[in-house]
């Protein structure tokens, strides 16, 4: 099966963030809409920087610093990916995948971490992705923008 390639932009050409955003463009949902990504991570910091990345590529985005918190904002607005750490306390991020897993089972769930070795198989079996912390944000994106054509 051949991969799809994010289309070209475009008009004049863009550069630097703009021209990432615009490659990785959030895709338009059946329903008209754009998606939902609820991104969980205890540091603020990761949480306002992948707001704003998003955001700038059209998608809609919810925060958590908690996995109990994503289960709550998930219940409220049930998101089309989640964007997972896995080092958060007291709810880990393989514990919020099992929980998100168990009400929402075709849920696309990325993981996000710093270390992608000591993601254990069974982890991996529950979600779509890793991604390593920390790598270009076009990976990010295009991590994202991969889920969202395969579903």
């Amino acid at each position: 099966m051949e991969e799809r390639q994010p289309p070209e932009p475009s008009g004049p050409p863009l550069t630097g963030a703009a021209a990432l955003v615009q490659r990785y463009r959030a895709p338009v949902l059946p329903d008209g809409r754009r998606p939902l990504v609820l991104c969980v991570d205890d540091d603020d910091v990761v949480l306002k920087v992948r707001q704003v990345l998003l955001e700038m590529a059209g998608y809609q985005i919810e925060v958590a610093a908690s996995g109990g918190e994503a289960l709550r904002l998930a219940a409220e607005r049930t998101p089309d990916l989640v964007l997972l750490d896995m080092r958060m306390d007291p709810m880990n991020g393989e514990q919020t995948a099992r929980a998100l897993r168990e009400h929402w089972p075709l849920l696309p769930i990325l993981v996000v971490t710093a270390d992608v070795l000591a993601v254990s198989p069974v982890l991996r079996g529950l979600v779509q992705g890793v991604v390593c912390k920390g790598l270009p944000a076009e990976e990010l994106l295009r991590a994202i923008w991969d889920v969202f054509q395969q579903h």
